[in-house]
């Protein structure tokens, strides 16, 4: 501590005048709040470097008003973004944005601007208060200490030679530092670069990135990428010959990343590499398999599906029966039924509640017994109040048995329902196995569909994990407030508009497969309205085994739905000695031309049409009639096509497949075939109609509470018929007893007189 205080006093009474002092101060200050970044912190420097200003105060105060800017970053952060979004400023801040120059200063940033604005408002202030206080300093407090000679001694004493304004060594030093700046880019930068791209890519995808030579030419903006390998643990997964990389450097200083164009060569895919290019890495090869789609090796052949008569229990197994939800839900609805009645049973007419009303007519007959003229009257009023107690539960039990009625012919309707379910069940069950409307058997159409459904949901897996990338325009997001010491970045409008991401022409060629191929891809761009130009690819290949195989398509986001199209020819392959289950493929050649459209990445249509010739077919067995009989025709057959068409969307793909194949077969099979058909729908319709009446008797089972339901409601309805009769009965009763009992009243008066 005492150590810097000497060095401040020595400095404080150093040969430089007031001024240069204040200056290192306060350009220190500005060093310390403002972030080490653009060309004004290069500025600061050169200026330290050339003024003669002392360095150590320079230093100094970098050092404390570094600690003093981390504290006060937030309050940066937030001046700036409100500067960033000022409406007053909008302009100016857009004439920067389109200024490259300007660009460098990274004012666009939230903290850098923020602080930058309180640095320099806060120089000239401070500039000129320490220029003031050091000159006080000297002028009266240095030259009282001089007089101590043990203070002169320590060198606190002021010094009568004053320095140059200029530096001129400190001119050569920053045109070192510069010229050193650049030798290393130019030594060390392609050895970093390629250090870095190998160490992240093989973090990103877990497996041995290598490349043999790298070079970055700046002034033209190429990069030029030599023998590529990425590796597993047995071998190159993806090989490269060169890589070339043609970078706009003007737009780079917007930070629009727009490539001229990239060219691979020499791509090969599972290469053998040597040993110490093989990953080393822990393995991410997952167990598990998937249950809908299983990866298929390359070294797999072509197979044609199977063709057999699935088990009835086990089409039905697969397929479904959609009639069984309707037995569940009729069965639900039997249950439902039987607590809704007995519920009504229990609670408007029960034992207690029918004794009651029993009780209540008992009671009045007793009363009825009395000769007095008065309880007649109250006897009439409670008859009329319990008639109509029980008119009112006829009327609600009439109620009842209507909807009771009503349900039981719903339940009725249900029963028909099922029965044309199972029908409907049974004939699209036995559509997967019949002849169709032209004489020909379907069977090769349904199996080449299940097995395109397998291929093309290997190949959605893929689309679906591209489809966020292959989305066009800005992606409109707001920034959340920052940690301590980063900002926000705030774009500006360009005032000539471009995209933020280019690429214009991506060429690439290569073997896969003992294929040689080429790739070329256009314009893959952020933002195609901006553009005006849709993605276009075109890829081509050759070999032994596929001549012609040509694709070519866009993806086009430049009107409001996005359309995808694509169409896809082969000249010719050629299948030799394949396994095609119950025949043999010993040769054949093979052709097709297709197309393909998607709008919005959802909804798909496409079709394609295979052409098979020199077809040379044989059976594996003959050991049946059925295949005697096929054998004859299938040796005779020499091309054969398939018709596949998609539909639908992504989530819900519906394949189509037709082939003239079921018609050549269809002579056969409606000889023999047919017989066996008819045999299999037999014992399938028996099946589903067994499987039927269980159903059909459990709901049987269900529905036997409907019967009590209805003996109780009869009951109820005739109970209430013999109470209703029996109050009629007393009210009859009342009305005579009165009469008689006036008359009598009558004749005693009249013999009074």
């Amino acid at each position: 501590m005492v150590r810097f205080f000497m060095k401040l006093f020595k400095a404080l009474n150093s040969s430089q005048t007031p001024w240069q002092m204040s200056l290192a101060l306060s350009l220190g200050m500005a060093m310390g709040l403002t972030p080490y970044s653009g060309i004004q912190t290069i500025v600061l420097i050169f200026i330290v470097l050339v003024v003669n200003m002392h360095v150590g105060l320079f230093l100094i105060s970098s050092a404390f008003f570094a600690g003093i800017g981390y504290l006060f970053d937030p309050y940066f952060e937030q001046l700036g973004y409100a500067l960033l979004n000022m409406e007053a400023l909008d302009g100016v801040f857009t004439a920067f944005y389109n200024s490259a120059l300007l660009r460098l200063t990274y004012f666009n940033n939230t903290i850098v601007l923020g602080s930058n604005v309180v640095a320099f408002i806060l120089v000239l202030p401070m500039f000129f208060i320490l220029n003031r206080v050091v000159y006080i300093y000297r002028d009266k407090i240095a030259s009282k200490l001089q007089q101590y000679t043990i203070l002169r001694k320590l060198g606190i004493s002021v010094s009568d030679k004053k320095d140059k304004f200029f530096r001129v060594w400190g001119i050569g030093l920053f045109l070192i530092l510069s010229v050193g700046v650049v030798l290393f880019s130019v030594l060390f930068l392609d050895a970093l670069l390629k250090n870095a791209i190998e160490d992240n890519l093989t973090k990103i995808l877990k497996k041995k990135v290598s490349i043999e030579n790298l070079d970055v030419l700046l002034t033209e903006g190429k990069i030029n990428i030599d023998n590529l390998h990425v590796a597993d643990d047995k071998k190159a997964v993806v090989s490269t010959k060169n890589i070339n990389i043609d970078i706009d450097l003007n737009q780079l200083l917007f930070k629009r990343y727009h490539i001229e164009n990239i060219n691979v060569s020499g791509m090969a895919f599972s290469k053998e590499v040597k040993p110490g290019l093989l990953y080393t890495g822990p393995s991410t090869t997952s167990s598990k398999v998937s249950p809908q789609i299983k990866e298929k090796s390359s070294e797999e052949g072509f197979k044609l599906p199977s063709l057999s008569l699935e088990d009835p229990k086990a089409l039905i197994a697969r397929m479904g029966l959609s009639s069984l939800g309707s037995f569940d839900a009729t069965k639900e609805k039997i249950s439902a039924i039987n607590t809704k009645y007995k519920n009504i049973i229990e609670n408007d007419f029960s034992k207690d509640e029918l004794t009651k009303i029993s009780s209540e007519i008992k009671d009045i007959q007793e009363r009825l017994k009395s000769k007095d003229i008065s309880s007649m009257l109250q006897l009439k009023e409670d008859v009329t109040a319990l008639n109509k107690k029980i008119k009112a539960k006829k009327e609600l039990l009439s109620r009842t048995k209507k909807e009771f009625s009503q349900d039981k012919n719903s339940i009725q309707q249900d029963y028909k329902d099922l029965t044309k379910g199972a029908a409907k069940d049974y004939n699209n069950l036995k559509s997967q196995y019949t002849f169709d409307s032209e004489g020909g058997v379907n069977i090769v159409g349904v199996l080449f569909g299940d097995k395109l459904k397998t291929y093309l949901g290997s190949f959605l897996k893929y689309y679906e994990i591209a489809k966020p990338y292959l989305k066009s325009g800005p992606k409109k997001t707001e920034q959340p407030i920052p940690p301590r010491g980063e900002g926000r970045w705030v774009a500006f409008k360009y005032t000539i508009p471009t995209v933020d991401f280019l690429i214009k022409s991506t060429n690439i060629s290569g073997e896969l497969q003992k294929q040689d191929f080429k790739l070329a891809v256009k314009d893959i761009s952020s933002n195609q309205k901006l553009l005006k130009a849709p993605m276009t690819f075109l890829f081509s290949s050759d070999g032994d085994e596929l001549k012609g195989l040509v694709a070519k398509g866009e993806d086009n986001h430049l009107k409001e739905h996005v359309k995808t199209t694509s169409s896809f020819s082969l000249v010719q392959g050629v299948l030799e000695n394949t396994d095609m289950s119950f025949m043999n493929l010993k040769k054949a050649k093979y052709s097709f031309k297709g197309e393909l459209n998607a709008e919005d990445y959802i909804k798909l249509n496409a079709q394609t049409k295979v052409l098979f010739s020199n077809v040379s077919l044989s059976l594996k067995k003959t050991d049946s009639k059925l295949m005697k009989s096929l054998a004859g025709v299938v040796s005779k057959i020499d091309n054969f096509d398939l018709d596949v068409k998609l539909n639908g969307s992504v989530e819900n793909p519906e394949v189509s497949v037709k082939s003239n194949l079921d018609k050549k077969l269809s002579g056969v099979f409606s000889s023999v075939f047919e017989n066996e058909v008819k045999k299999y729908q037999g014992e399938l319709k028996a099946l589903i109609d067994t499987q039927v009446k269980d159903k059909l008797k459990e709901l049987g089972i269900e529905q036997e509470g409907f019967g009590d339901i209805d003996k109780l409601l009869n009951a109820q309805s005739l109970g209430l018929d013999n109470m209703q009769s029996s109050t009629n009965g007393i009210g009859d009763t009342i009305k005579n007893k009165a009469g008689d009992e006036l008359k009598d009243k009558a004749k005693s008066l009249f013999k009074g007189f």
